[in-house]
């Protein structure tokens, strides 16, 4: 049994109890019940040590006045229904990358990446590009964001309203509505060791390409039922 967990665990080293648990049942097919799981992993040492918070870098920008929270108590209950987007920094010995994502929320499925060695509002524009050139129609996607310079910019408003997208920001009092994009951070520096110091930049982008593709394609879920991104998002 210490076997096929340590194998899951070579795999994916920050897997906790319960992915291990689903992984040992529908991929290993071992069955085994999870409290008993709990006292051999902690009597063995396996369980694993609390993250660390996130960093975010956000600066401020200047909204527009017709600037709203659309997502708030929204159901969400399909893809391309709302596409959510930050920003996070990767330290490499060369100096810092800036990686933006832009996720499909209903299937946590990452449509879109960009690495930069900037905050610049072009940067993020790009990311969005890729994103929309992934998709048939963009028309009526809620486009979800905090209120950074970059999504408040011209350009990248601009390129929204060009797209047919609605745009909403985070509103006062609801700082928990881009949680899922920062969880995503947080899976990806802590459990794919992009919080550790990176040799340098050009290295950075290879890795990330591959875990980006990992996350979306190989990595379990649990608020997708233990599915994958890829799978959920690319099932209809």
């Amino acid at each position: 049994m210490l076997s096929i967990v340590m194998l899951i665990r070579k795999l994916y080293p920050f897997y906790g109890l319960r992915k291990i648990w689903h992984e040992m049942q529908t991929e290993h097919n071992f069955k085994i019940g999870r409290d008993r799981l709990h006292g051999i992993m902690r009597e063995h040492g396996l369980m694993l040590p609390r993250r660390y918070k996130v960093v975010q870098t956000t600066f401020p920008g200047t909204l527009p006045s017709s600037a709203q929270n659309k997502i708030k108590n929204l159901d969400i209950n399909r893809k391309d229904q709302v596409w959510a987007t930050d920003i996070t920094f990767i330290r490499t010995y060369e100096g810092c990358i800036y990686l933006s994502v832009v996720m499909d929320l209903w299937s946590r499925f990452i449509v879109s990446y960009h690495v930069s060695y900037d905050l610049k509002a072009e940067s993020s524009a790009q990311c969005l590009r890729k994103a929309i050139d992934t998709v048939k129609e963009t028309e009526g996607i809620i486009h979800h964001s905090d209120k950074g310079v970059q999504y408040c910019s011209n350009l990248y408003l601009n390129q929204l309203t060009s797209a047919g997208m609605d745009v909403s920001f985070t509103g006062k009092g609801h700082c928990y509505d881009n949680a899922r994009v920062e969880r995503l951070f947080n899976t990806l520096k802590h459990e794919y060791g992009l919080a550790n110091l990176l040799p340098n930049r050009k290295i950075a982008e290879g890795i990330i390409a591959n875990i980006i593709r990992d996350y979306n394609y190989n990595r379990i879920h649990e608020a997708l039922n233990y599915k994958k991104p890829g799978e959920v998002y690319n099932a209809l």
